[in-house]
């Protein structure tokens, strides 16, 4: 039968910081990846090391896969979420309060899912809360990307790229900003 393309995945490094100059060693570092993995476009992920498992933003397959810490080679997530609150965004930055099981998700169209009890749910009932940063009541958020979240201030930083992704577009290098919300794990 035709081979599916292997276009995404985890590339796990051991004792990185201690090493220098080094490239890929097959030794002690390893490779998620495969037609299991199914991973298309990953753009972030967050490695909870609490709960055991790497959390991965999947762009291209817009989806949310979460693996074993242990995983390695073509190995299946132990689940994917897929409901994002709309079928017009995808994902891209993520970032996890392990503390209290919440993750928080950037999206294309400017906005933020909060998954409350990720772990638990696997955020089959889709994100608790949306949140659209508005300006007098106006949405003025585009296309986000990093997320940040500081669990100790309960504070969110997101970088908006805006409308212009490509250099070719007019307000390519003006039209994007920072987001810093308050009070992030209530927000709404």
């Amino acid at each position: 039968g035709p081979t599916e393309m292997v276009r995404g995945g985890v590339m796990v490094l051991k004792n990185f910081t201690e090493r220098e100059g080094e490239t890929f060693d097959k030794s002690r570092d390893y490779l998620i990846t495969g037609t299991k993995v199914g991973l298309l476009e990953p753009k972030d992920l967050v490695v909870s090391t609490e709960h055991g498992v790497i959390i991965v933003a999947d762009f291209a397959g817009k989806s949310i896969r979460v693996f074993d810490l242990v995983a390695k080679g073509d190995a299946e997530p132990l689940f994917i979420t897929t409901l994002l609150g709309s079928t017009e965004q995808s994902v891209w930055g993520i970032d996890f309060d392990a503390v209290n099981n919440r993750l928080f998700v950037s999206t294309t169209i400017g906005t933020v899912l909060v998954y409350d009890n990720f772990l638990g749910t696997h955020g089959k009932n889709g994100p608790d809360r949306v949140i659209t940063p508005a300006i007098n009541g106006v949405k003025a958020s585009v296309n986000f990307h990093e997320i940040l979240y500081l669990p100790e201030r309960d504070i969110l930083f997101i970088v908006d790229v805006g409308k212009a992704t490509t250099t070719s577009q007019e307000g390519f290098d003006n039209d994007g900003m920072i987001w810093i919300l308050e009070n992030a794990s209530s927000a709404d």
